[in-house]
């Protein structure tokens, strides 16, 4: 029996651990994200509802932003086509078409976590305009920030 609950506390203790120091727990949890992965060299955490989906990862990488931006744009399947490539003074922002939905895939200019990447995927049934593009990059820019300690 001692066994089994030094087991579990081991256990308990090595999950607890995994989750990058960085990272804002208390944020995550009250602003209403789930934990998607939670690895050794990512991190993730989305929000949903009917019409659209955000996904925020970090990723364990050495890539400058442009890079990481670069590499993105091309890994999808047939079924997800590339639009366009945006940009602000902000982030770099990719525009995909799915059969149902609209893809941005967001990487900010400004990484502030050393040893570390972040992206962010947001979901939107129709497409967005510009001028939304850049509200909604905004608005995931401060939830990033916000996901930081």
């Amino acid at each position: 029996m001692k066994k089994i609950i030094l087991g579990l506390f081991l256990i308990l203790g090595a999950v607890s651990f995994t989750m990058p120091n960085f990272i804002n727990k208390k944020y995550i949890k009250d602003a209403g994200y789930t934990i998607d992965k939670d690895e050794n060299n990512i991190f993730s955490f989305v929000m949903s509802d009917q019409e659209s989906a955000l996904t925020i990862a970090f990723f364990k990488t050495d890539l400058d932003p442009k890079a990481l931006s670069e590499g993105v744009k091309n890994g999808f399947s047939n079924k997800i086509q590339f639009l366009t490539e945006l940009e602000n003074s902000k982030a770099y922002i990719n525009e995909y078409k799915a059969d149902k939905f609209y893809m941005y895939i967001i990487v900010p200019k400004n990484q502030k976590v050393k040893n570390y990447s972040v992206l962010a995927t947001y979901h939107y049934v129709n497409r967005l305009t510009k001028s939304t593009v850049d509200r909604s990059v905004n608005f995931i820019l401060e939830e990033i920030d916000n996901s930081i300690k």
